[in-house]
């Protein structure tokens, strides 16, 4: 796996100059080293082997609530479950979400995000100091959420960089 830390210090748990420069500036976190080992170690599996070909974006974390961002190359594009039970089990996270970043497109993030909800659309609302992001769920999807609402919109604000919002379709067609 393309991982933006060195190989040997992620392994390691030292850290180099370089990659402490990465840490200390904010671009990444301390926790994070902790979740690129495990995919490190991940693909070694034989049935795994997949991983080696994606790129480890960034990772998220919300109370207790992890999220990953990864660029999944090659023919193998879903994420099996079990590598979310994994990182779970090894870095004592309540929820793991492993989210392919792809383009980055919201619609798309969200999609993943807020499995098993449906999402239909992401509307762009121009106020008069900022852009907001809605993104609209199926009317009756809040309780299939995974998390909380308020949870959700922190973390898809967060990925995306974007004032985000999550609200139920009003209107039936």
């Amino acid at each position: 796996m393309k991982i933006p830390l060195d190989t040997i210090c992620v392994r390691s748990g030292i850290l180099c100059p370089n990659c402490r420069r990465k840490i200390e500036s904010g671009q990444y976190e301390e926790f994070e080293v902790d979740v690129m080992r495990v995919f490190l170690e991940l693909e070694r599996e034989s049935d795994l082997r997949w991983l080696s070909q994606s790129e480890y974006v960034k990772a998220y974390r919300f109370n207790g609530f992890l999220v990953v961002l990864l660029r999944l190359k090659g023919s193998t594009r879903s994420i099996p479950s079990r590598i979310a039970k994994i990182l779970a089990e090894k870095l004592g996270f309540r929820k793991v979400r492993i989210i392919d970043y792809g383009t980055g497109d919201l619609r798309y993030l969200a999609s993943q995000l807020l499995f098993p909800a449906r999402v239909l659309r992401v509307n762009v609302v121009y106020l008069p100091s900022i852009v907001q992001y809605n993104v609209i769920i199926r009317r009756g999807d809040l309780s299939r959420l995974p998390a909380s609402k308020e949870l959700l919109e922190r973390v898809l604000s967060a990925i995306s960089n974007k004032p985000v919002l999550i609200s139920e379709e009003r209107f039936y067609r």
